[in-house]
């Protein structure tokens, strides 16, 4: 992580975060979350279309669908059209976003369910905040820990989810092999080129989120062959445990903790009474 290459970062659109990004992690891949830029859209360019376009094209895996929405947009509102160009589609777009990292990830979920988890703890003082967030995520890492010895499958919980809904959805294409493990999928109006070796579609989705798409998911059936085998490592159940390997540990309560000469934390109200030393 020196200078953050191989690393993926997501925020907002807060300047000095982008700018600090820039001066410590220079090779790192730095995200916009989509969702703090559709709001500041949708308060200039309101309109069901305006808003379509926009996830089509934030949703588009590939350069040329991303044109294409973006072209729609443009024929409807040039304004809106120079708005979002000038935020960097190459922040918000998954069209954009390197490939081979195992997430199409473009929100920010992660922080904001975890802000959502800890909203009662950070109006706490500091030292009751950050016990309170210790025990969380203690009991927490532990039932998830405990939660992973009942997985069925070498694939987790959520990406098989996932698959089974692609299953479901690959009936509806015809796959043209093409020898080599290349194939051509159609569907009534568009075709797809997958090579199964190099574990790529030209539709751009499998590389870039690490999970088998449809069209890879159509060729796989064709070969006879389970998609869970071509679901990035990422996504199975060993790298899962790995993430959960360690725990945190127990502490004694406060009144065994040493006794020190530092100044003590204040509690910011009116009367600037002191907190309880803990």
């Amino acid at each position: 992580m020196e200078s953050g290459h191989g690393l993926t970062l997501i925020s907002d659109q807060h300047k000095g975060i982008i700018e600090v990004v820039k001066d410590v992690f220079s090779n790192a891949e730095h995200r916009q979350c989509t969702r703090h830029i559709y709001a500041n859209f949708i308060k200039k360019f309101c309109g069901l279309q305006s808003k379509n376009l926009f996830w089509k094209a934030a949703n588009s895996t590939s350069k040329e669908w991303f044109e294409r929405h973006m072209e729609e947009l443009k024929t409807s509102s040039k304004c809106a059209y120079d708005h979002l160009m000038e935020r960097n589609p190459i922040t918000w777009s998954k069209s954009f976003f390197e490939v081979g990292r195992a997430c199409d990830a473009y929100e920010n979920g992660m922080s904001e369910s975890f802000n959502l988890r800890i909203r009662t703890a950070r109006r706490k003082p500091i030292i009751s905040m950050l016990e309170y967030i210790r025990r969380f995520v203690m009991r927490r890492m532990f039932l998830v820990t405990k939660q992973s010895e009942s997985f069925g499958y070498e694939v987790c919980p959520a990406t098989k989810k996932k698959l089974e809904v692609i299953k479901k959805k690959q009936r509806h294409y015809d796959v043209i092999p093409s020898g080599n493990n290349i194939f051509e999928v159609r569907s009534a109006k568009n075709a797809y080129v997958v090579k199964i070796q190099e574990q790529t579609c030209n539709c751009g989705s499998w590389q870039l989120s690490g999970i088998p798409c449809v069209h890879t998911v159509a060729a796989l059936a064709f070969l006879n062959k389970n998609p869970d085998t071509y679901v990035s490592p990422w996504f199975k159940k060993d790298m899962f445990k790995e993430a959960y390997k360690h725990c945190i540990k127990s502490m004694k309560g406060s009144m065994h903790w040493p006794k020190t000469n530092d100044i003590k934390p204040y509690l910011q109200k009116k009367d600037k009474c002191p907190v309880d030393r803990q």
